[in-house]
């Protein structure tokens, strides 16, 4: 994902969620979806890295571009940025819609953490890759499995928010 496009997603989103009064189901609805497409590009940059391909098996650079850490890492850093604002502009409580409001909240600080277990190893990956930080296979397979640990936890809790959106 591009600079530009994570730039023009964030005036996008900012205008969008703020359309909706605070505190009230509606804006929460809106917060939601503007989360769901926050997950949209993370499972960009989960797919990217770790979806079957060719070029993992035949690592041949003149024939298949290598992963670029360094980009994931800094997308990471926006969808993390994304997050944390989305965080920031939920009131402190909603009366009109209490379960929806502490389901996503719940939903949206777990994604971040899977996105920062995800961004974690991408630091590590690009950091060994251009030789200035020794990043060990032991290292990696501990924080792999803290990174596989915690996407339970965010899919658990995005169910329970659709089924509240489904049925609100």
């Amino acid at each position: 994902m591009t600079f530009a496009k994570n730039m023009s997603y964030k005036i996008q989103r900012k205008m969008y969620i703020s359309d909706a009064r605070p505190a009230s189901r509606e804006f929460l609805v809106a917060a939601a979806v503007e989360v769901g497409m926050i997950l949209d590009r993370f499972i960009d940059v989960h797919n990217d890295i770790f979806s079957f391909s060719l070029r993992k098996i035949l690592p041949i650079p003149w024939l298949f571009r290598p992963i670029n850490f360094t980009q994931h890492y800094r997308t990471l850093r926006f969808i993390e940025t994304d997050l944390e604002l989305v965080l920031e502009q939920l009131p402190e409580s909603c009366p009109e819609a209490t379960e929806l409001f502490v389901v996503l909240r719940d939903y949206t600080q777990r994604l971040l953490s899977t996105v920062l277990n995800l961004q974690d190893i991408c630091g590590h990956l690009f950091r060994k890759a251009d030789g200035t930080e020794e990043y060990t296979q032991q290292d990696y397979e501990r924080d792999l499995g803290r990174y596989k640990r915690s996407i339970p936890t965010y899919q658990s809790e995005r169910s329970r928010l659709n089924r509240i959106l489904n049925n609100g």
